[in-house]
């Protein structure tokens, strides 16, 4: 049963990029979210400053369509979260185009922030974002989607910078 699992993955490899490290490397500019908590007295922080990077692996090909031509990225990013205390990611991003100039995504990896460990006493956890991002030469805007977890949900905006 598990083999059937792993069926979809066996052909799939990432094809390396042979672009220069200008050309992989992309820096993050955190600065705004905008959450959804119905609680207006619990004042949260809305100018989560950071900054970070991605540096692009390459391109899945895949025998299972569904994984095909998706961009691979590998992230890494520290900022001020909800509540002004330290926070960060890494993980892997997986990207591919909706449209000329629109690509969408996931984020996946481990967060840490000060206010889930006090909470929950957990270290790190396992995180999946769904993004948005634009596809232009030079400046682009992402915009995440931090499902709830201990909130009612946040969109999170980046500048990324070629």
């Amino acid at each position: 049963m598990a083999a059937l699992c792993l069926l979809p993955l066996s052909g799939t490899e990432i094809v390396r990029s042979e672009s220069s490290l200008n050309k992989r490397l992309f820096l993050h500019v955190d600065g705004l979210t905008y959450h959804f908590n119905n609680k207006r007295d619990q004042r949260l922080n809305e100018f989560n400053y950071g900054l970070g990077f991605s540096y692009f692996l390459g391109t899945l090909k895949s025998d299972f369509t569904l994984l095909n031509d998706f961009q691979v990225f590998a992230e890494a990013d520290v900022y001020s979260d909800s509540f002004s205390d330290f926070g960060y990611v890494l993980g892997a991003s997986f990207q591919r185009p909706l449209s000329t100039h629109l690509n969408w995504g996931l984020h996946m990896g481990v967060i840490h922030e000060d206010n889930l460990e006090e909470k929950t006493d957990f270290y790190l956890y396992p995180f999946v974002f769904p993004y948005l991002q634009t596809n232009f030469d030079g400046v682009n805007m992402r915009i995440s989607f931090i499902p709830p977890v201990h909130n009612k949900g946040i969109i999170a905006f980046q500048i990324i910078l070629d």
